[in-house]
């Protein structure tokens, strides 16, 4: 790679940087106000969209084993 094909290399990733980044600013963020003060804060996703209630042994056993966390935890102090 010479120097003009590195400056329009460059060039080109500095203009589509700086575009993308004014596409995302004009890109509204979905809100919800918060019950007890009625703040707007943006909406977090965190994956649970196919969370459900799993009775499996597999389930249970995990349910136990996280339960014991806090009991550990004191005897380590």
């Amino acid at each position: 790679m010479n120097r003009r094909e590195f400056t329009k290399a460059s060039l080109a990733t500095v203009s589509l940087t700086a575009l993308g980044s004014s596409l995302a600013d004009r890109e509204q963020l979905i809100r919800k106000a918060i019950p007890s003060s009625g703040e707007m804060v943006p909406v977090i996703g965190l994956g649970t969209n196919r969370y459900g209630v799993d009775t499996s042994e597999a389930a249970r056993a995990t349910a136990s084993s996280a339960a014991s966390i806090p009991r550990i935890g004191r005897h380590r102090n």
